[in-house]
């Protein structure tokens, strides 16, 4: 080990100064995020370059932003390059807002109609052709969740992909909630 092992952070230490979990100090050094520094004991230990890293890490997820958005950001080399990650990953954010709010307004519809009894096929059938004289919020988020093709996207598919770990996503999500 290159420093003296009183200056720098052993795990326990980080966990509880941070208030984070073992498990997502072992993604972000997987996702290349973090570089501890392994003791003769294969321990991890955390410097002052990995502190500052961490306590960015924890704020930025506050922000529920992704760990390979935060990855970018860390890696940007001034402030302009991270200023248009975070603007990309706002829009991106922005129209998955807007098509949750839109899908809320017409789960409602739905469920007014459910409880008026309708049936599946009726619903379907108002989906599919929602009525001129339905009223324009109505019909504004109907054409925002109908815009985009839907899209099936198989668990196979994700895990072959290589920069894909699902496992780690998972024990983060566990790990953050």
């Amino acid at each position: 080990m290159q420093k003296n092992e009183n200056s720098l952070m052993k795990i326990g230490d980080i966990v509880n100064r941070f208030n984070i979990s073992h498990k997502s100090l072992h993604y972000w050094e997987n996702a290349g995020i973090l570089n501890p520094i392994r003791g003769e004991n294969d321990y991890r230990y955390y410097d002052d370059e990995n502190l500052g890293k961490i306590k960015k890490i924890v704020a930025l997820r506050k922000l529920s932003l992704p760990i390979p958005v935060i990855h970018e950001i860390l890696n940007s080399q001034t402030p302009n390059e991270a200023s248009a990650i975070l603007q990309t990953y706002g829009s991106e954010t922005g129209k998955d807002r807007t098509k949750q709010a839109a899908a809320s307004i017409v789960m409602g519809k739905l469920i007014n109609m459910l409880n008026e009894n309708k049936s599946i096929e009726n619903i379907c059938d108002y989906l599919e052709n929602v009525p001129e004289n339905e009223n324009e919020v109505l019909k504004e988020a109907m054409r925002i969740i109908t815009v985009e093709p839907v899209k099936e996207i198989e668990l196979s598919e994700l895990l072959e992909n290589d920069s894909f770990d699902y496992f780690d996503l998972v024990l983060e999500e566990v790990a953050n909630s």
